[in-house]
């Protein structure tokens, strides 16, 4: 029996048709002549896929919009706030940034040469020079190998950093902020290097110097979504928060590999007239009510046994913010926003993060909660 063409109407046996064209069954394939046809017409497109979300870009911001919009809140791009830093004009040349700290510092290699997360890499310490020389030279790094570092940011380092617009933006008025420097760092990886999604338990300024970074963020609301938590409740709270890093980092993961075959099986689903992981529907409930079950995201995706669904990912992907930060830009992410990190694959990068503590009359965010032993 053969199956009527969507385009010509005609009844067409197997034979007529390409094979993902049969499988959609009567009246809702098309035939290869009309496929052919329909192809040398225009080139082959797959349907759109729901829009990216992006974080907020501000060209300026008050400390009041900051406090009132963002703080504690939401991340914001401030687009260009560091263009007057000495560092930005200095510290592509690579003799001269090597030049400005003298130490040692920590150097981080992935297992599998492409995740770094502190708890799972290999850490040796290096003269700041060589690792700079390294990352940012030509030919500096093998093919395949990536490194992360951190540099305390002292020394000649803090001379070319001006931190007094990030303070004012925080405080309000001069003088009534400042930061606590040894705490702030500065970060070099090779291209392509990920962090994978893990939360901050403090409020943050990455500014980006050399190259290219990539931030994804899950919103508040999906928390829950991310990684089961049914045993947290009375753990210890590094216990609890650790246990939440580990199984988010293996979510990340498999978001990567998702995202990764996803852009190789992208044409060739074109081609076939396949509609693709476009087909996937994210309901208004969002990403737990579009997908997730009672339990929750990671209980679905994350286990030794477990392979990712289309749609989950699809929906994933569809309810995270995106953020690029380029030289001179400043990332601002507030305290427990689960974000993924990933190095532009065009040079090594190399960024300053300013970190300072919430104070205790911020509220307690969500992902607090039932963790925290009751009195």
């Amino acid at each position: 029996m053969g199956h009527q063409c969507l385009a010509c109407g005609g009844d067409q046996p197997k034979s007529g048709y390409n094979t993902a064209q049969w499988k959609k069954g009567p009246g809702l394939g098309r035939c290869k002549a009309c496929f052919a046809a329909a192809a040398s017409a225009s080139p082959p497109q797959l349907p759109p896929i729901r829009q990216r979300q992006h974080v907020d870009v501000r060209a300026d911001l008050t400390h009041s919009e900051f406090v009132e919009r963002y703080k504690h809140k939401r991340p914001v791009i401030l687009r260009g706030l560091a263009n007057d830093w000495a560092a930005l004009a200095r510290w592509g040349n690579v003799e001269h940034l090597s030049s400005l700290h003298d130490k040692d510092i920590l150097v981080l290699r992935s297992p599998d040469g492409r995740h770094f997360l502190k708890r799972t890499c290999e850490h040796y310490w290096g003269p700041f020079g060589d690792v700079a020389e390294r990352l940012f030279t030509p030919g500096g790094l093998p093919p395949g190998e990536r490194l992360y570092a951190r540099a305390r940011l002292e020394d000649g380092l803090r001379e070319e950093v001006a931190l007094e617009a990030l303070e004012l933006l925080v405080g309000g008025a001069p003088g009534a902020h400042s930061f606590n420097v040894a705490k702030c760092g500065v970060w070099l990886g090779s291209t392509g290097c990920v962090t994978p999604l893990h939360y901050d338990l403090c409020h943050g300024f990455l500014v980006g110097v050399l190259g290219t970074k990539h931030f994804t963020y899950y919103p508040p609301e999906a928390f829950r979504d991310l990684y089961p938590r049914d045993a947290s409740h009375g753990m210890e709270l590094g216990e609890a928060l650790q246990r939440d890093i580990e199984q988010a980092a293996q979510l990340s993961e498999q978001i990567d590999t998702w995202r990764d075959a996803k852009r190789q099986r992208a044409l060739g689903a074109a081609e076939a007239g396949e509609g693709g992981l476009a087909s996937a529907v994210v309901g208004e409930g969002g990403l737990a009510g579009a997908v997730v079950g009672e339990g929750g995201l990671a209980s679905a995706v994350v286990g030794a046994e477990t392979t990712m669904s289309e749609t989950i990912m699809s929906a994933a992907e569809a309810a995270a913010w995106h953020a690029e930060v380029r030289p001179g830009d400043v990332l601002y992410t507030p305290p427990y926003h689960w974000h993924h990190v990933e190095t532009g694959h065009e040079s090594s990068a190399l960024s300053v993060l300013v970190p300072w503590d919430p104070t205790a009359e911020e509220p307690a965010p969500a992902c607090m909660l039932g963790i925290v032993k009751p009195e």
